[in-house]
């Protein structure tokens, strides 16, 4: 998550984690939230429209 592409939360999964405990990466790195950003809008960009 980019809120004002300044920082960045990330949650990630792991095999050892019950898929109840969430675990989450926060950083106000500059090169990592450009990173997720390229990825999200890269993403975003590919998804499909879903029609509910």
């Amino acid at each position: 998550m980019v809120s004002d592409n300044l920082e960045t939360l990330i949650f990630m999964k792991n095999a050892i984690y019950s898929t109840q405990q969430a675990v989450a990466m926060w950083t106000d790195s500059s090169a990592m939230v450009y990173s997720m950003k390229l990825l999200f809008d890269n993403t975003w960009s590919k998804s499909k429209h879903i029609h509910l």
